[in-house]
């Protein structure tokens, strides 16, 4: 399906210019919600791209300050990993976020129905800034809004537990000291059980 470009002036660009040319679209089951596109795949970083493509035009709100957000919802895979799942988890995540009327924040985890796939143990998404792309990146700057660009990193049920204990902050630090592939679905967790993270 291609993708359907009534949107505001620029947004594709903006996306195609971080994440490679689009090469696909599906539209969410009964078609009133957002599309998930697939691009390019990014030889160099060993990655593909998939986004949401019109959840901006939806009005969300923040929990935390209540002004209104429009956003739009990245993963960023191996090449070799199969559409079908990251596409469903795509849209599952849209669809929660417009029922709620809700912003994804940094820090936020969520839990979608779909998942990886049988080989990955990541089962949930953690939303944070698209931190390997450049900084600028992170927002599209339209011409009556500004577009977010939220990065959903699949992480383990360890994983989401230290978020919920420690804070997304002291989850990132974790995150900055040790590395991981956070584009590999099958990369093992970087918080191990009964580990002392008091320090």
């Amino acid at each position: 399906m291609q993708a359907r470009t009534s949107l505001g002036d620029g947004l594709i660009e903006h996306l195609e210019a971080g994440l490679g040319i689009i090469q696909e679209g599906w539209a969410d089951r009964d078609d009133k919600g957002p599309q998930v596109v697939r691009f390019a795949e990014n030889g160099a970083a060993g990655w593909t791209a998939y986004s949401t493509l019109g959840l901006s035009r939806h009005s969300l709100a923040s929990r935390v300050s209540g002004r209104v957000i429009r956003m739009e919802l990245l993963m960023l895979v191996r090449a070799n990993v199969e559409p079908r799942p990251v596409v469903a988890l795509l849209h599952d995540v849209a669809g929660m976020v417009m029922r709620d009327h809700g912003a994804l924040l940094r820090g936020d985890v969520v839990c979608p129905e779909s998942g990886l796939g049988d080989g990955s143990a990541l089962n949930a998404l953690y939303v944070t800034t698209p931190a390997y792309l450049p900084v600028e990146f992170a927002t599209f700057h339209g011409p009556t809004d500004d577009v977010v660009i939220a990065w959903l990193v699949p992480i383990s049920p360890d994983e989401r537990a230290f978020v919920d204990q420690h804070g997304w902050s002291r989850f990132e630090d974790v995150l900055v000291e040790q590395n991981p592939d956070l584009i590999d679905v099958n990369r093992p967790p970087c918080i191990r059980p009964n580990h002392d993270w008091s320090g």
